[in-house]
């Protein structure tokens, strides 16, 4: 994972990654415990150092999961809120448009510095798409047209936990991706 973090500095910068796997804020908590071989990245999408515009909408955090018996990793998009989650799913939607440079987002994460240490984890790329994660006050409703139309325009998978997220391991996260 070393290897990602270093190549994934171009599109997030060194002070942005966090120690450990997990982040707070307004409340909220979201963290992996890891199983033995288990590896998590995490970065704050947040955070000043990544110099994005001012309007440009984006979620808390990154977290990159390996697993050893999946092909790809798993990325998680995690938006901490307290009770207005229909901006958390637009804020998640907007940052993975920026990240993954659709519709001439803003930055470029799929470089080749980026691929080729994915594939020296033996990984390649993230799959079909993403999970996006918000941990709330209320959950968000969501019904199966919508949820397909999200997956269409933007392949993310939502999953909402109200209250406190309690620590989970990458596979129990995989599980709720089913992309």
């Amino acid at each position: 994972m070393q290897r990602l973090r270093e190549a994934l500095v171009k599109t997030i910068p060194a002070e942005c990654f966090v120690n450990g796997s997990s982040i707070s804020e307004s409340g909220r908590s979201f963290s992996i415990k890891l199983a033995r071989d288990e590896q998590v990245l995490a970065a704050k999408l947040d955070h000043p150092a990544m110099n994005w515009p001012e309007s440009q909408k984006v979620c808390d955090a990154v977290f990159l999961c390996c697993l050893p018996d999946r092909d790809e990793l798993l990325v998680a998009l995690v938006e901490l809120k307290g009770t207005d989650v229909r901006d958390a799913r637009k804020q998640i939607e907007a940052t993975s448009r920026a990240l993954c440079n659709r519709q001439k987002a803003l930055k470029q994460a799929h470089t080749q510095p980026v691929k080729a240490a994915v594939q020296l984890l033996g990984k390649m790329g993230h799959g079909k798409g993403v999970l996006g994660v918000i941990v709330s006050a209320v959950g968000l409703p969501l019904d199966y047209k919508e949820r397909a139309k999200i997956w269409k325009n933007y392949k993310i998978i939502f999953w909402t936990k109200s209250g406190q997220a309690r620590e989970m391991s990458c596979r129990e996260l995989a599980g709720k991706f089913r992309g």
